[in-house]
Order: structure tokens, then C-alpha cells, then sequence
């Protein structure tokens, strides 16, 4: 998104403008959003076309069937006259359904993309549903769809400003490997705009108890 809006800006002359297409979200937000027995730390990446967004976020449990995420991540542009910019966001999932046997869950989920960059913003809210299959004690597969909410606005170097907004779906699904006290997601995301983009989605996150203590072993061997 951010190449085409600065197309825009540099030219001067954007009067036709297509429907945004997705360029940086949250890696997390293309997951199943599991409710974490106690609060996770995680690093994540979405790349998408010339664009990564890299991000760290916390999961945080809230009740039984509720899980909050807020993260801050960077969206870089790795073509040419690439750059990057802050992306703040968070999401939240509640499980509204679960098998007798405990193995297929599902979930609504909210999430909120932002990003500021000079002369414009960006923004993303994607609304949906997930469903995750547990295979083993040690294997989920997951898969969901949203409605993503995007508006981008940005000043004309001739003066004024121009905002634009469009309801795009996206499909994902992917799978999670959980390790010791680590839990490994992969997967991949369709954004369905004026245009077809695929996103590869890929994670890794441990409870903060686990965190703290590899960091402090580390310590102890220097």
C-alpha cells in the first residue's frame, strides 16, 4: 500500500485511485488466536509482495474463552527506494464454540492495524471468524476468513487531502507446532481486493515465565 500512496503523493496527479491493497499487517491476525494458559511473548512476520512487517506482541488471557494481543511492529519496504515505518496494533478472540471431545474450537475475532508515515496514514480492521482443529497434543490446524476495513489517507503536494476506504475479505490457514514451552505458526493469507495478494504468515511465542528464565540463563552463562 505504502508504494502506491507515495506513487501518488510524488505524482501529484492520483485522481484515479484503485481499492487499497494490503501491504503490512500482523502476522497474528491471519492465526487462530488461541486463549494462552498464562501471558505468551511472541515475534512474528507477514511478508506480502515487497513488504515485511516484522512485530512483537503479548497475548494476555482474559476470563476463560478471551485473549487480548496489543503489538508494535515495523512495515519495510524492500523495493526500490525502500524504507520503513511503526505499525501499532492489537487484536482480541473469543471462543464461542468448542466440541465435546475438545478438539475443534471456534472463534470471533477483532483486530486494528495503524500506520503513520509523513504526509499520510493507513488503517486496517479486520472482522472475522477462525476454527481450529487439534490433531495432536502437539498440532493445531487452523483456518478462518475476514472482512478487512481499510482507509488510507494522505496530504496532495498540491494541497488538500485525499482519503479512501474499501471492504476487502481475505481467506488464511496454517497450522500450529507447539515444542517444550514454545509454540511454533505457520501459514498463509489471500487478501481479496481489486487485485488477488498472498501473505506468508510465520510466528514463534513462549510464556513470559519461559522467556524470563532463557533470558536469565543466558545471562548466567556470560
Amino acid at each position: 500500500m505504502l508504494w502506491r500512496t507515495r506513487a501518488v503523493i510524488a505524482a501529484g496527479l492520483g485522481l484515479t485511485w484503485a481499492s487499497p491493497a494490503h501491504a503490512c499487517g500482523l502476522w497474528f491476525n491471519s492465526t487462530y488466536l488461541m486463549v494462552p494458559a498464562s501471558p505468551t511473548v511472541s515475534l512474528g512476520l507477514q511478508n506480502i509482495d515487497n513488504y515485511m512487517m516484522i512485530s512483537a506482541d503479548a497475548a494476555f488471557k482474559l476470563g476463560e474463552k478471551i485473549v487480548l494481543r496489543p503489538a508494535v511492529g515495523t512495515c519495510r519496504y524492500t523495493g526500490d527506494g525502500g524504507g520503513s515505518d511503526m505499525v501499532f496494533g492489537a487484536a482480541a478472540g473469543m471462543q464461542v464454540w468448542k466440541d465435546a471431545a475438545g478438539k475443534v474450537t471456534a472463534n470471533v475475532q477483532v483486530g486494528a492495524e495503524m500506520l503513520s508515515y509523513d504526509g499520510g496514514s493507513e488503517r486496517n480492521i479486520p472482522i472475522g471468524a477462525a476454527v481450529a482443529f487439534k490433531t495432536s497434543e502437539t498440532l493445531n490446524l487452523f483456518g478462518g476468513a475476514s472482512m478487512n476495513l481499510y482507509n488510507v489517507s494522505f496530504d496532495l503536494p498540491t494541497g488538500g487531502e485525499v482519503s479512501e476506504s474499501s471492504t476487502d475479505p481475505s481467506l488464511f490457514a496454517g497450522a500450529a507446532f507447539r515444542t517444550g514451552k514454545m509454540q511454533l505458526t505457520g501459514g498463509i493469507t489471500m487478501y481479496m481486493g481489486d487485485e488477488s495478494e498472498m501473505a506468508i504468515n510465520l510466528g514463534a511465542g513462549m510464556a513470559l515465565g519461559t522467556a524470563s528464565s532463557a533470558i536469565k540463563s543466558l545471562l548466567r552463562l556470560k
